[in-house]
C-alpha cells in the first residue's frame, strides 16, 4: 500500500513538472513570435534606411561630379591603375621575348641558306671589328 501511495506522489510530481514545462513552453513561443515580428521590421526598417543612404550617396555624388570639371575627374582608382600597368608591363616584356625569338630564327634560317650572309650579320649585329672570321662563325651558328 505504501508503495502505491510512493507511486501516486511520484506521477502528481511528474504531472505537476508537465504542466509547468507547458507553461514555460507556451511562454517561450509567444516570446519567440514577438521577436520574430520585431526581426521582420527592423529589416524593413534596414532596408528603408539603405535605399535612402543610396538615394543620398548617389545625389551627393551627382553633385560632386557636377562642380569637378571632367579632366579632373578620378577615373581609376589606385589598385585599378597598379594592376593595368602591371599588365600592361608583362604584355611589354612578352612582345620583346618574341621580337627576341623571330629574330634568332631569322638569323638560323640566314645561316643555314647562306653562310656569308649570317656572318655578315653577325658581324653587324654586334660581332664587333676586332673578332676574327672563325669567332664569328662559331658564335653564329647553331
Amino acid at each position: 500500500m505504501w508503495m502505491l501511495l510512493a507511486v501516486r506522489e511520484f506521477l502528481l510530481g511528474i504531472h505537476s513538472e508537465h504542466e509547468i514545462l507547458r507553461e514555460e513552453i507556451k511562454s517561450l513561443q509567444y516570446i519567440r513570435s514577438r521577436l520574430e515580428t520585431r526581426v521582420n521590421d527592423l529589416e524593413d526598417e534596414l532596408r528603408k534606411v539603405k535605399e535612402e543612404a543610396e538615394k543620398a550617396a548617389k545625389a551627393s555624388k551627382s553633385e560632386e561630379d557636377e562642380d569637378v570639371p571632367m579632366a579632373q575627374r578620378k577615373r581609376f582608382t589606385r589598385v585599378e591603375m597598379a594592376r593595368v600597368l602591371m599588365e600592361r608591363n608583362q604584355y611589354k616584356e612578352r612582345f620583346m621575348e618574341l621580337q627576341e625569338a623571330v629574330r634568332w630564327t631569322e638569323m638560323i634560317r640566314a645561316s643555314k641558306t647562306d653562310p656569308n650572309l649570317a656572318a655578315t650579320a653577325a658581324g653587324a649585329n654586334g660581332g664587333g671589328a676586332g673578332a676574327d672570321k672563325k669567332g664569328q662563325k662559331g658564335i653564329w651558328k647553331l
